[in-house]
C-alpha cells in the first residue's frame, strides 16, 4: 500500500518537473526566435520596408 503511494508521488514529481522543463525550454526558444527575427529586420527599419 505504501509502495504504491510512493510510486504515485514519484511519478507526479517527475511529471511536474517535465512540464516545468518543457515550459522553460519553450520560453527560451521563443525568446531566441524573436531576437533572431528582430536582428534580421533591424537594418530595414530605417528605409520603411519593415
Amino acid at each position: 500500500m505504501k509502495m504504491n503511494r510512493t510510486i504515485g508521488v514519484v511519478i507526479a514529481i517527475v511529471a511536474i518537473l517535465l512540464a516545468v522543463a518543457s515550459a522553460v525550454s519553450f520560453l527560451l526558444y521563443r525568446s531566441s526566435s524573436e531576437k533572431k527575427y528582430h536582428e534580421k529586420w533591424k537594418d530595414y527599419a530605417d528605409c520603411g520596408v519593415a
